[in-house]
């Protein structure tokens, strides 16, 4: 990273980044994105069920079951993988 100032005014950073990607890959991320799409989707609605049950748990019980907060964040992590794809922040298929 470098620093370089311009009319000794206003500072900006130039990032030297290693990482290159190719000018072909954001459209080909579209294509392979679709399958994870679908599989968001089902673990969304999944998700939003669990919480659902997860938070009657608590209220009625007062205790919480690691179980149902594992589902909800498998749910997150996924997201989180397969938007990075997408976004290209990232070439590991997820």
């Amino acid at each position: 990273m470098t620093h370089a100032i311009v009319d000794d005014i206003q500072p900006f950073v130039i990032v030297d980044s290693p990482y290159e990607v190719a000018r072909w890959r954001p459209l080909v991320n579209w294509v392979l994105f679709v399958p994870h799409a679908i599989v968001l989707w089902a673990l969304q609605a999944l998700s939003q069920v669990v919480f659902f049950i997860y938070w009657l748990m608590l209220f009625i019980t007062g205790k919480l079951n690691p179980g149902l907060y594992g589902v909800m964040v498998m749910y997150q992590r996924y997201s989180v993988r397969a938007n990075g794809f997408l976004l290209v922040y990232t070439e590991t298929y997820a």
